[in-house]
């Protein structure tokens, strides 16, 4: 009986061990692509600061623009009075 159960343990043994090898793997692997994903959201990270800055200066121009076309409109209106 003895030799029964330690034969069934010594091979429940082996099994355990090449599932601990093979969740080794899976978590190297989620490790690689999680520093991937990573590296992708810092990239979309720096777009996003980008087009900010963009954005900021097209309504800094945009606001310009409209002070711009106010003031000669009122010139234009003193101007015909």
């Amino acid at each position: 009986m003895i030799f029964a159960e330690h034969a069934k343990l010594s091979s429940e043994n082996v099994l355990l061990k090449s599932q601990i090898v093979n969740l080794e793997k899976i978590d190297s692997i989620c490790t690689h692509a999680d520093s991937i994903r990573r590296e992708q959201i810092f990239e979309y990270e720096k777009v996003v600061q980008q087009k900010d800055k963009q954005i900021k200066k097209v309504k800094k121009w945009s606001s310009f623009k409209d002070y711009v076309i106010g003031g000669l409109s009122i010139l234009a209106i003193c101007l015909l009075l």
